[in-house]
């Protein structure tokens, strides 16, 4: 288990670098997040894509790897025009949610760590106090 959270801080770690963007701290959903403007989504999916290579839409997650779908009821789910990516949910796993505000603008991207209670884990991995 150490060498997979070694490798998941690495991840958590390269995408916060790669955005070059300031998390801070979702309560409800116990998620880092970022807030940006819809001109910034084509950085930040390819940031996003560089770090957590699986990716599901709404009408793809169906075919997600059970510990996926487990997780899912927690977010209420996928709607249309909002995706979701993970590294290997093979324990814990890194996930980023990718949720367009009403009207397009801003955007929300959250991360979080499934298979583990490491909020704190979490926070130090992508810089929030």
């Amino acid at each position: 288990m150490p060498a997979m959270a070694a490798t998941l801080e690495t991840t958590a770690a390269g995408l916060c670098r790669d955005l070059g963007r300031r998390f801070t701290w979702d309560t409800g959903l116990d998620m880092a997040l970022l807030t940006f403007e819809s001109a910034a989504t084509d950085d930040v999916t390819t940031a996003v894509a560089r770090h957590l290579p699986v990716t599901w839409q709404s009408d793809t997650v169906d075919g997600a790897p059970e510990a996926v779908l487990r997780w899912l009821p927690r977010i209420g789910g996928l709607r249309p025009g909002q995706w979701l990516a993970h590294t290997a949910p093979r324990g814990p796993f890194l996930v980023a949610l990718f949720w367009p505000w009403t009207g397009g603008s801003p955007v929300s991207l959250r991360v979080g760590l499934v298979g583990s209670d490491a909020g704190a884990l979490l926070k130090s991995w992508v810089g929030i106090d």
